[in-house]
């Protein structure tokens, strides 16, 4: 069943705009677009040990699955891990045939 044939089934008219518009924004695609288990999976990931999954807890701010962000955008993760082992090690455009594991200390 997808979100948008669920959501016909919706009689109140101003919850079912907002949960079209909900589909939207959180999932950048059209409900028609969603499968009903992908939404409801999506809304319980958004738990967290205090706390259950909700459609607030996914689009709010305070104390919300949106409240933690990395200082500086995700991007710089990938930035320092380059810095840390070494610009030159890393191979654009290529694909990886194997990988190893070492351990140094």
């Amino acid at each position: 069943m997808t979100f948008a044939s669920w959501l016909d089934t919706v009689t109140l008219p101003t919850t079912r705009f907002l949960l079209d518009v909900f589909s939207k924004v959180i999932f950048a695609a059209e409900s028609s677009e969603l499968s009903l288990l992908y939404v409801l999976s999506y809304i319980a990931a958004a738990a967290n040990e205090t706390n259950s999954g909700t459609i607030a807890r996914l689009t709010g701010i305070t104390n919300a699955a949106q409240a933690k962000r990395v200082v500086g955008g995700t991007g710089l993760i990938a930035s320092k891990l380059a810095e840390k082992i070494g610009y030159e090690r890393i191979a654009l455009n290529t694909s990886a045939q194997s990988i190893t594991k070492t351990c140094s200390g």
